[in-house]
């Protein structure tokens, strides 16, 4: 079993310097961009908006020539949303919900993301970041209204 926990601390976000990101790897957006992924995302988000900003999160999954969305049925809490559980077959990423004022993937994500060797994505209202086993932490969308079908295709 694998016990996988996606936590934000409030204190470590708020006391970290201020730092000029590096621009966004393309194959992270490429895959934001998927139409099925990217409706993964924005389920996730209204899913955690909708639930009083309790964190939600999915598997993304790759099958043979698709992309598909296994949202975690575990319960989130303002800042932690936990899956108990074997991962399934294919995972080629994780995406949960952030609180809007806590947009950037945290330490504990990146932590995560190694532990599991893949891409963990946050998704809040404004933003979509990403923490990567080998790239670390990174932006892929900031500051625009990306959940809407197609924003993503067209903010490029």
């Amino acid at each position: 079993m694998i016990a996988l926990c996606l936590m934000v601390t409030a204190l470590r976000c708020a006391t970290s310097p201020v730092t000029i990101p590096p621009p966004a790897n393309p194959t992270f957006r490429a895959l934001a961009e998927d139409p099925v992924v990217h409706a993964c995302f924005a389920n996730i988000l209204v899913r955690g908006l909708t639930r009083q900003e309790a964190e939600s999160a999915a598997w993304v999954v790759l099958k043979v020539d698709h992309y598909e969305c296994i949202v975690w049925s575990s319960t989130g809490y303002r800042a932690e949303v936990t899956f108990h559980g074997e991962m399934p077959f294919g995972v080629v990423a994780v995406v949960h919900s952030h609180p809007p004022s806590l947009p950037k993937a945290s330490l504990k994500d990146l932590e995560t993301a190694k532990q599991l060797n893949v891409p963990i994505f946050a998704v809040t209202p404004l933003a979509v970041w990403v923490a990567d086993p080998d790239a670390g932490i990174l932006p892929i969308v900031q500051n625009m209204a990306w959940a809407r079908p197609r924003v993503l295709l067209s903010a490029q």
